[in-house]
């Protein structure tokens, strides 16, 4: 590896004109062998040391590759803090994401002439190869629960789930599937604004749920001293794990829902412990609108509690997200890597565990072949220092 010894940050310049602040970019660093890489970074004062996020480097370029996004905030326009300008600043020069996107609520006092001034500046902040944004708004609907509503397009007209001719869910799908939109609905599982698994949901416009985010994880009941807790009390029966029991085709991605203007590095204290958001990886294979929300749309997306856990899932040599037929022998394989050691990677069939591997390492590579069942199967990450992630499924149909 092509890296000096020591760096300092004094003449490092902030990302914003006039900052003095010790934020910058190191590089370019060069890899002289394929593998998994870490660098760890020491204060010589202080003693305090710290690992980077795992780098996975590759001999040849991979078809797909894996971006980083936190697609769910809102800006001082609705119920948070800071302008949009600043929220897209702060998601590409100081938490260093790939895909960003604002998800202010219409209801709360957002007008149209708003709308039009949000959908300039998250165009104006797109930049392929390098800053992918998305068109978004959530459509807060609390007796049916919140969902937040994305497109590919550059500009999109925004509803109001208090307007008498979208305040139902048919109304929104209507709406979203006119668009060529997606909706994910989040924190299905707090009792504040629970949401109930139906039979009647469109998969085809809601396919992903965020399983994790400031509220806490929806994926299953943690018990009330868990950090991760669902935010405001949980709703017994509204789980991730319960709507992989009805058999919903829904994948699954985490982002922050924060209000601070901070997408990617969104920070909250609950029973006096600090709770980070989510983030969403999504394997496209480019940087770009049209390649990231085909991604999100085929769930090939999975999320984590904030750290950048590489999670890599497949069943029948097929990623995350996809569909495969039954067989006598059906490959299953999965890659996680992190920066502190996995303990414990399950997989998790129709909602329950099915089967545990406890590697104790900061890499894991599982595979094994059999006769799966028909049904959903997801993987489940968990690490020494209590932070998770999860893959969409892979479904078993035929």
């Amino acid at each position: 590896m092509d890296l000096p010894s020591s760096i300092s940050f004094a003449d490092v310049p902030g990302p914003y004109p006039h900052d003095s602040r010790p934020i910058g970019k190191i590089g370019p660093i060069q890899f002289t062998s394929p593998g998994v890489h870490f660098i760890t970074f020491r204060d010589p004062k202080s003693g305090v040391e710290q690992i980077s996020n795992p780098i996975h480097v590759m001999s040849e370029e991979p078809v797909e590759k894996l971006y980083w996004g936190d697609i769910h905030g809102h800006t001082l326009l609705t119920d948070g803090v800071r302008s949009p300008e600043e929220y897209y600043y702060f998601g590409r020069d100081e938490a260093f994401l790939d895909i960003c996107a604002l998800s202010d609520h219409p209801e709360f006092y957002l007008t149209d002439p708003m709308w039009n001034y949000l959908t300039e500046v998250t165009n104006a902040f797109n930049e392929p190869g390098r800053f992918v944004t998305l068109q978004a708004f959530e459509w807060t609907q609390h007796r049916l629960g919140h969902r937040c509503l994305y497109f590919a397009s550059d500009e999109v007209p925004c509803i109001r789930s208090d307007d008498p001719q979208y305040n139902t869910v048919e109304a929104m799908y209507r709406f979203a599937k006119k668009h060529e939109g997606i909706a994910i609905p989040h924190h299905p599982a707090t009792r504040q604004f629970p949401l109930v698994w139906s039979a009647n949901m469109d998969t085809e416009i809601e396919r992903l749920v965020e399983v994790y985010s400031l509220w806490g994880t929806s994926e299953r009941p943690v018990g009330t001293e868990h950090i991760r807790t669902i935010h405001r009390g949980e709703n017994p029966g509204s789980f991730y794990v319960d709507a992989m029991k009805k058999g919903l085709k829904l994948g699954l991605m985490a982002s922050s829902d924060m209000h601070i203007g901070q997408p990617g590095h969104a920070l909250s204290f609950r029973q006096n412990k600090r709770v980070y958001g989510g983030l969403m990886g999504v394997w496209a294979d480019k940087l770009d609108r049209a390649s990231v929300f085909e991604a999100i749309w085929n769930r090939r997306v999975y999320g984590t509690t904030g750290t950048r856990t590489i999670l890599q899932f497949s069943m029948g040599n097929r990623p995350m997200g996809s569909t495969i037929e039954p067989s006598a022998s059906v490959p299953v394989k999965v890659h996680a890597v992190a920066e502190a050691p996995i303990t414990r990677a399950e997989i998790v069939y129709n909602g329950d565990i099915y089967k545990v591997c406890e590697p104790n390492e900061n890499e894991l590579t599982w595979e094994f072949a059999e006769n799966a069942p028909q049904g959903s199967y997801y993987v489940r990450i968990m690490r020494e220092d209590a932070e998770e992630a999860w893959s969409s499924p892979v479904w078993v149909e035929g």
